[in-house]
């Protein structure tokens, strides 16, 4: 969540490696590159090999975070979507542990690297469609990482480079859960090229490898019917408490329409905007987690008040009005900036409906999830200065353009929270607008 890469961003070394789409390179091509320099302060061939574990790891995870995006997009089930959405959080934090202990380990800049055969199991992804194939590929490529690790942390001195011992010992214990949940949707087992496999040849992340085709609407299951008219029919917060029917339309709307949308949108941005920082991919993948979480929470809502999926239809107006945004910087302005930024003060006055009610469990997540948000709506702000260059003017148009191309008025859909609007890097004068925008337009519905 910072555009100021703390490190370094591999990706700006791409331009030095335009001869990756021409050859494979070997050992010694790789040594040779201006980005491996720093590689003649180590002396110990020990020392380097465990260092190209950590960057065959990252190639690994990076690559498969790109796939899971498009995969998010393009699976039906909505189960197997929020498992996607989980595994995409666990692969962002465990690509950023491991890209800053590249940095501690006397690393100047570097390109994720493995062995040519290995890069292969991306080719033959790119084109599994079924949840249980792609369920199989990633176990097999979970259980290679497994069994990887544990002789990485075996050769390891414990002492000597702890820190990254720490980090793969945790990594194992969640990838044992992954392997579980991935397991439950295998119907055959995959055979892939394995990292331990020696290999004389040598392929870069380039972030011009191909991935699996992205449909151009998120595919939802059969049983969910699309309708553009709203099944939500409350008229406050307070209604929703006690009518258990509008509780349930309104927890159906949030579980698919808002939060598995969201998801989808997120994963759209990882995989359409690959030239933007790592920093960026990690953050779309945190708040795709994020939602993959919330989404569990209101089916859970759903289902404890008698409603399940399917009992109402889906408009998917989340990704549609996304969609509009002809660049990123728009596309964050109409999503994370706008629609969330006033969500996340509605959320407030819901959140208290539920205290107040004496839904106490409701309370305790709706806390849960309005931190969350506030995270995604940061982002959302961090990364449009990052694009516009910190240009005030230009925030304030392109969310003046935002917000008309999604037939909108800039304004809020409450009275504007200013501990909230500071927390989710509103800047001041934004804030101030939209209040004198609000005695104009007075509040949006929520």
């Amino acid at each position: 969540m910072k555009p100021a890469i703390e490190f370094g961003d591999f990706w700006n070394l791409n331009q030095k490696i335009d001869c990756l789409n021409s050859k494979a390179l070997t050992p010694s091509d790789i040594a040779s590159m201006p980005w491996e320099e720093d590689g003649e302060l180590i002396k110990s061939q020990r020392a380097r090999e465990l260092r190209n574990y950590i960057s065959a790891y990252i190639y690994s995870l990076l690559r498969s975070l790109e796939f899971e995006a498009c995969w998010l997009i393009s699976c039906k089930n909505s189960d197997f979507k929020i498992l996607l959405g989980e595994k995409m959080g666990w692969d962002a934090r465990f690509i950023e542990a491991l890209h800053t202990r590249m940095f501690e380990k006397l690393t100047l800049a570097y390109i994720p690297k493995v062995g040519s055969d290995y890069s292969q199991n991306f080719d033959y992804a790119k084109f599994l469609q079924t949840e249980s194939e792609i369920a199989a590929f990633l176990y097999a490529l979970s259980q290679d990482y497994y069994s990887h690790i544990q002789n990485y942390l075996n050769h390891s001195d414990m002492i000597a480079d702890a820190p990254t011992c720490l980090t793969l010992r945790h990594l194992l214990t969640d990838l044992t859960d992954i392997l579980n949940q991935l397991h439950s949707w295998i119907d055959q087992d995959v055979k892939i090229y394995s990292l331990s496999q020696p290999c004389e040849t040598v392929a870069c992340y380039s972030g011009r490898e191909e991935m699996p085709a992205i449909p151009s609407f998120p595919r939802r299951s059969p049983h969910l019917q699309f309708s553009e008219t709203s099944i939500v029919i409350h008229q406050s917060y307070a209604d929703l408490m006690t009518d258990n029917e509008k509780l349930r339309r309104f927890s159906h709307y949030v579980y698919v329409d808002v939060e598995i949308a969201a998801m989808e949108v997120c994963a759209k941005n990882l995989v359409a905007y690959r030239w933007m920082p790592l920093d960026f991919k990690l953050d779309m993948a945190r708040q795709i987690w994020d939602e993959a979480r919330h989404a569990i929470i209101m089916r859970r809502l759903l289902e404890s008040i008698g409603g399940k999926e399917g009992d109402y239809t889906y408009s998917a107006k989340v990704w549609k009005k996304c969609e509009k945004g002809s660049n990123l910087a728009e596309r964050l302005a109409i999503q994370q900036v706008f629609q969330e930024g006033n969500a996340l003060e509605s959320n407030f006055l819901l959140t208290e409906a539920f205290s107040t009610s004496s839904h106490h469990e409701m309370t305790y997540y709706m806390d849960c999830i309005n931190a969350d948000e506030a995270v995604h709506v940061r982002i959302g702000n961090l990364w449009m200065q990052y694009l516009l260059e910190g240009n005030y003017d230009h925030y304030r148009a392109t969310m003046e353009k935002a917000v008309s191309q999604i037939n909108a008025t800039l304004s809020s859909n409450v009275v504007v929270n200013h501990t909230a609007r500071n927390i989710s890097a509103f800047p001041s004068d934004f804030v101030t607008t939209l209040e004198e925008n609000n005695k104009i337009y007075g509040y949006r519905k929520s």
